[in-house]
């Protein structure tokens, strides 16, 4: 009896021990000094996560159901349940209703957003959890810059102050914002059209790395002139089963003439991009 009391208490060390060291390589797994980028595959919608040098934790639209749940569960440390920043590029159901899910979820440190005019459903749940949660939101415009530890935010889009103004097309208040690190950067351009591309590339040197496409590749967006003003290495398109003939073929060929590697969601699943802000590399997750 003496040593089976000893022994269970070998084993309840030698346990501890194994937990430790599992604990500390799954810290060291999210402690690196790299930006990691992922474009989620959450069907018709758009969600792209970022893991900043500092590990924080920022979130670009949710998708449009709680698959983005799961998705965060596979890149997030289990240990870690604070998103510090929420970004939703506009308030319809493909970029905003996983984004409830996430608030439900996870503690929120801030979100912003346009805070227009919106009367779905959906929408009105999205206000009533913010407030439910005593969450602080802000709004944005383009010009205005947020620093987040070792990265910058800029946002280039909307050019004026929506806040609880109706609109005929939510798409013309997106939130257009370039996240940069160091020499490495990110364009996140929600569902813009041509006409706000050509009033960005008029206004802004949008020269970026990685080039989240427009509108999951609308015929109506990413116009050859706007993606050289861009110039990205890589692009995304954000993309599921659809009616809309998302990505347009037009777009696919506009990508292709501007020799920029594109991936694409529905095809290619998850896209994890890391920058060490000199290199960058975007591939399959």
């Amino acid at each position: 009896m003496f040593q089976n009391k000893y022994k269970n208490y070998y084993f309840a060390l030698f346990g501890l021990f194994l937990a430790t060291i599992f604990l500390w390589q799954e810290v060291g797994k999210f402690s690196d000094n790299n930006l990691k980028v992922y474009f989620f595959n959450v069907g018709q919608g758009d969600a792209a996560y970022i893991r900043t040098p500092d590990q924080q934790d920022i979130l670009i639209d949710g998708g449009p159901d709680a698959t983005i749940l799961s998705k965060l569960g596979e890149v997030m440390p289990f240990f870690d349940r604070k998103i510090e920043l929420i970004i939703l590029s506009h308030p319809q159901a493909d970029h905003m209703s996983g984004l409830i899910d996430v608030i439900d979820r996870y503690d929120i440190g801030k979100i912003i957003w346009t805070k227009v005019q919106c009367q779905t459903g959906i929408c009105q749940e999205w206000r009533r959890k913010i407030s439910e949660k005593n969450i602080s939101q802000e709004k944005t415009i383009a010009g205005e810059v947020i620093n987040f530890g070792k990265i910058n935010i800029i946002f280039f889009h909307p050019n004026e102050d929506f806040e609880n103004k109706k609109i005929k097309d939510l798409n013309a208040s997106t939130i257009v914002a370039q996240l940069v690190y160091q020499n490495n950067s990110f364009l996140f351009t929600g569902d813009i059209d041509q006409g706000i591309e050509k009033t960005l590339t008029a206004n802004f040197i949008l020269k970026s790395d990685v080039l989240k496409v427009p509108h999951h590749g609308s015929k109506y967006s990413s116009s050859l002139i706007f993606l050289k003003g861009v110039d990205p290495q890589y692009a995304v398109i954000p993309v599921g089963k659809n009616s809309y003939g998302h990505p347009a073929p037009q777009t696919l060929q506009n990508l292709k003439n501007s020799k920029i590697k594109t991936f694409r969601t529905d095809q290619d699943g998850d896209i994890k991009c890391e920058a060490d802000g000199k290199n960058i590399n975007c591939q399959k997750k």
